[in-house]
């Protein structure tokens, strides 16, 4: 979909939801399509009613934790990840961002712990393997830096910002 429609559609959306038709289904779709449309405080105010619903949800989870990342308020989104307990049951994706915010904050031990969680589910991904040595060198790990940089250029030897950080390190 084009801007428009999202436009389109978050007016469409809204009128029903004002008009008392209110169910789940309608509050995500007029949710996504107030995210399309660039009207991001609306869209969270949905997807956070929304996650009261279903606080089990992780792909829910890391819609909110974005948007929160996206203003610039990591610790807040962090405040979400808390509510799901133990972490080590969340996907791939959904373990990156959470990496990436404990980094945000400056908490580089849980993100290190993170990150290692996530390139053990999946190994194959070099970008997985840049975070993690990334945060490792700036805590001065730098031989498991090192290893990490080596690892995910042997997985896409071309990956520009793995070689910047593996000449630093």
């Amino acid at each position: 979909l084009i801007r428009s429609d999202f436009v389109a559609a978050a007016d469409s959306l809204g009128q029903a939801w004002d008009g008392g038709y209110h169910t789940p289904r309608l509050r995500l779709d007029l949710a996504r399509a107030l995210l399309g449309a660039g009207r991001k405080d609306e869209a969270l105010a949905h997807y956070q009613a929304a996650l009261e619903r279903t606080p089990g949800d992780a792909a829910l989870l890391d819609t909110v934790a974005g948007l929160y990342q996206s203003k610039g308020r990591p610790d807040l989104a962090l405040a979400y990840f808390r509510r799901l307990g133990d972490p080590a049951k969340l996907p791939v994706a959904v373990l990156t961002r959470l990496g990436d915010l404990q980094q945000q904050t400056g908490n580089y031990p849980a993100a290190i712990a993170t990150y290692r969680r996530a390139v053990s589910l999946a190994p194959k991904e070099a970008e997985l393997h840049l975070r993690l040595g990334m945060v490792l060198s700036w805590t001065g790990e730098r031989t498991e830096a090192l290893a990490s940089l080596r690892q995910a250029l042997d997985l896409q030897p071309k990956h520009r910002l793995a070689q910047l950080y593996l000449a630093r390190v």
